[in-house]
């Protein structure tokens, strides 16, 4: 009767190994796959921070322009446009986060306030219509 419980235990065991590598092999391959759709020869979706629980911010390669948009899940807004090559030479891409004074000097509004801001100037918008 012991020798019945601990095999069945062991194939329990067998068994639920099995079916968390199947899961987390089948789910390296769906990211695989999703990251063939989101990515084409021609565009491709560089960056993306998400600033408020619905407002995100996106850097998208298109050609050879990168394109900066701001998106809160009704609309999307251009908030920058250069090259790729202007894209790879700024300093908080290649170097990460600089922190000194003189960058900070020029970065006036955190992303969180940008995100508020950017709601409150489309709520106005709609209400001017």
């Amino acid at each position: 009767m012991a020798d019945n419980y601990f095999i069945s235990m062991i194939l329990y065991l067998i068994i639920t190994t099995g079916v968390i590598f199947i899961a987390y092999y089948t789910t390296v391959w769906l990211a695989k796959k999703m990251n063939c759709l989101a990515k084409n020869r021609h565009s491709s979706v560089l960056e993306k921070v998400v600033v408020a629980s619905n407002i995100s911010i996106y850097t998208i390669k298109v050609g050879l322009m990168v394109y900066i948009i701001a998106s809160n899940g009704k609309s999307i807004e251009q908030l920058d446009k250069m090259t790729f090559k202007e894209w790879t030479e700024t300093s908080d891409h290649s170097t990460g986060h600089i922190h000194n004074k003189e960058h900070d000097k020029h970065d006036g509004i955190s992303w969180i306030a940008f995100g508020k801001k950017w709601r409150n100037s489309k709520s106005k918008g709609k209400e001017k219509n």
